[in-house]
């Protein structure tokens, strides 16, 4: 007893947040679509572009906005053999592109931050127009969220627009 004791008092002093502490979000029932007037691939190809393996470490401490794909991050982020980063980026970026579904997972996070933002997104269209539509978003922080779930959904369509939606036009 006295082990877990001093192991919380630990970890509140410290300055980590247990899981049980975080605040997490999840609405199923989006449905935002964004219209582009370019291809599908070129579309997948500004998505790719918009990763952030390849940001250094100084501009990720100083808080920029990192856009990441989940799956990446567990073939090459979790791997011993393969590390993705600044200098092995342009080695693996045509087998991320390749690898890219119409269905894909995106995360928008900070770097050493517990909020993130994750949504899953469908990438439709032809050789002319594309569509991307979010239909799936879930959300993290520290503090747990104490106002309607409308306000966070509001602002959490807002922020995808501002950090990631924008970035691809």
């Amino acid at each position: 007893m006295k082990k877990v004791l001093s192991g919380l008092i630990f970890i509140l002093l410290s300055g980590c947040t247990p899981p049980l502490l975080l605040g997490h979000l999840e609405f199923d029932d989006v449905d935002k679509t964004y219209e582009f007037n370019f291809s599908k691939e070129k579309l997948k190809d500004k998505v790719v572009d918009l990763y952030s393996y390849d940001v250094g470490i100084l501009s990720k401490n100083l808080g920029r906005t990192l856009i990441e794909n989940p799956e990446v991050n567990k073939k090459y982020r979790r791997s011993t053999t393969e590390w993705l980063d600044r200098k092995t980026w342009d080695e693996h970026k045509v087998a991320i592109r390749q690898s890219l579904t119409d269905t894909t997972d995106i995360r928008i996070v900070k770097h050493h931050s517990p909020k993130s933002i994750r949504i899953r997104v469908i990438i439709s269209g032809n050789e002319n127009n594309s569509k991307l539509r979010v239909i799936n978003i879930s959300a993290d922080r520290k503090r747990q969220f104490s106002k309607s779930r409308d306000y966070y959904k509001v602002k959490l369509i807002r922020k995808i627009e501002n950090k990631f939606v924008d970035r691809l036009k």
